[in-house]
């Protein structure tokens, strides 16, 4: 290992620090707190599936029942 090799890689390790010291905090969270947002869409739009799901399950069944014979109020 000579002399160039220990500069060169002393150099690469200086510019990591530069690299970690230029991080910033905010976009830590700034990134975690949009991650959360997403969870809690994606957790929303499952319940408005489903609820979309059956509502368009009883659409189909009324739409049967309405060609088979029409609607009987007994």
């Amino acid at each position: 290992m000579g002399f160039g090799d220990s500069v060169h890689s002393c150099s690469v390790w200086r510019s990591f620090n530069l690299a970690i010291g230029n991080f910033q905090l905010f976009d830590l969270f700034f990134a975690l707190g949009l991650c959360g947002i997403g969870i809690f869409i994606a957790m929303g739009m499952f319940v408005a599936t489903n609820a979309l799901t059956k509502g368009f399950i009883r659409y189909l069944k009324f739409n049967a029942s309405l060609v088979k014979g029409g609607l009987k109020n007994d």
